[in-house]
């Protein structure tokens, strides 16, 4: 095996440092990119000289699959919104995969798909083999033998997504009204912009641009180093709450005076005292998306506010559109 040349170049976004990496294998280059989590550029040196070192302590024998998550762990769990979550994910799959690296076969993983079909939906054994595709590419980067397997063709057709949504702004109101004063912000920031939740606990003061009333964010795309620029006009409404917002740090919306680490325990608690049949967060931006289409009728529009980059994923929600044009045509021609 031809020896590898570790690369990174490290730039900024905000105060923090991240880091690009770009490393030689024999068959091109493997990318990524990640946060260093300092805004101090030696400890992001230190940083990622960690991230390219292969580890002293490999364990002896044939390295097992328990070991091989609790690497990817190890090196990893600083880039995790939820790490707990992600180290019951390896812990689960652990026990659902072989014993051992080497066993890691095309006929395991498929073993693997049919087990996991019986309990959980195709986007969840995405997920799950996310996390094995993450732990054979840490474990190359490091230095390991890996299994010659590719995991991104074991990944399944997901069906059309059947959108979910709250029928009016009466109902959201209602679960605004019974959240945590921390939390209402967040609520009306979702639902008057579409972001995701990752931008909402991620959003900083310098992305408000009050004097412009825009709100500029960067999204994922692996396409774009260091993240896509997705712009959302700010209302006037939601530009008087955030102005209302007090400034603790660099991020809009804290709990306690730190930033909000999740919201899952604030949102489950607002939907259960307002009374309102459970839906995820996440259903607040498919509740903007449609009531923009349902408003407008032009599906750019809100592709370029919920910062599609691609069109098709936006026609999700054209089916809110058919649904009233057939009962239109059926009041009309009943």
């Amino acid at each position: 095996m031809a020896k590898r040349i570790n690369l990174y170049r490290l730039y900024k976004r905000g105060e923090t440092w991240w880091a690009y990496f770009s490393i030689p294998t024999e068959t091109g280059h493997t990318r990524y990119r990640c946060s260093c989590h300092t805004s101090d550029k030696k400890q992001a040196e230190i940083f990622c000289r960690e991230q390219l070192t292969p580890t002293t302590n490999k364990p002896s024998g044939k390295l097992t699959i328990g070991e091989a998550f609790g690497i990817l762990y190890e090196t990893n769990y600083h880039n995790y919104s939820r790490p707990l979550e992600a180290k019951r994910k390896m812990s689960l799959l652990k026990s659902l995969l072989p014993t051992y690296l080497d066993e890691l076969t095309p006929q395991a993983i498929t073993e693997f798909i049919n087990l996991r079909r019986k309990h959980v939906k195709n986007a969840t054994i995405n997920k799950d083999l996310a996390f094995i595709s993450a732990m054979l590419n840490k474990l190359d980067l490091l230095g390991y033998n890996i299994p010659n397997i590719k995991i991104n063709r074991f990944k399944l057709k997901i069906p059309a997504e059947n959108v979910k949504y709250f029928d009016d702004m009466d109902t959201v109101k209602k679960i605004i009204a019974n959240a945590d004063d921390c939390f209402k912000p967040v609520i009306y920031t979702a639902i008057y912009t579409g972001m995701r939740r990752g931008n909402l606990l991620k959003l900083k003061w310098e992305e408000l641009d009050f004097k412009n009333n825009l709100i500029n964010i960067l999204v994922k795309d692996k396409t774009v180093e260091g993240g896509r620029l997705v712009t959302i006009p700010m209302i006037p409404k939601l530009k008087r709450i955030l102005q209302k917002q007090p400034k603790i740090n660099e991020y809009v919306f804290n709990v306690d005076g730190l930033p909000f680490k999740d919201y899952r325990y604030f949102w489950k608690r607002a939907i259960k005292k307002a009374g309102v049949k459970y839906q995820n967060f996440h259903t607040l931006r498919h509740t903007s998306a449609t009531w923009i289409l349902q408003e407008t009728g032009n599906i750019k529009i809100a592709q370029q506010i919920l910062g599609h980059k691609d069109i098709k994923t936006t026609t999700k929600y054209a089916h809110v559109l058919a649904d009233e044009k057939r009962d239109a045509l059926l009041k009309v021609f009943s």
